[in-house]
């Protein structure tokens, strides 16, 4: 999953190539971009063809059981002109528990290594050969 790198228009990201997989390395990465490369924004926003199995489908399914009380949107579905695939739209107000819930997620136990980026201890704000934390 990546952000398109650039708003939307202000404060909204548009998320692209969604794995069909597992919801949540969708929203691990998200957080990884948001955070770790300064692409923060209050929506994102993401499309994909209509299919229970789709990734969009499950993100949607997902940060609903996830995250109950955020603002998620998702349109009726429209026929692509061009592809013939049914398509849907969907919107999410990333909710401020987000970054909460993804460092808790991304983070070891104990001296914590971003999964991202190994070269960084968040916990005590250093580098790994000067850690004073176990990794």
């Amino acid at each position: 999953m990546y952000l398109a790198g650039t708003d939307m228009s202000c404060g909204v990201q548009q998320m692209t190539d969604i794995t069909h997989e597992s919801p949540k390395e969708n929203l691990l990465s998200l957080g990884d971009q948001m955070y770790n490369q300064g692409l923060i924004c209050a929506f994102v926003q993401w499309s994909d063809v209509w299919g229970r199995n789709k990734g969009g489908n499950k993100l949607y399914h997902y940060i609903r059981r996830h995250f109950p009380k955020s603002s998620i949107q998702r349109t009726k579905t429209a026929k692509n002109p061009n592809s013939r695939n049914r398509i849907c739209v969907y919107i999410w107000k990333v909710p401020r528990n987000f970054k909460s819930w993804w460092k808790k997620q991304t983070y070891t136990k104990g001296c914590s290594k971003n999964k991202y980026d190994t070269d960084w201890c968040t916990k005590h704000d250093c580098y790994p050969e000067s850690c004073p934390g176990e990794y």
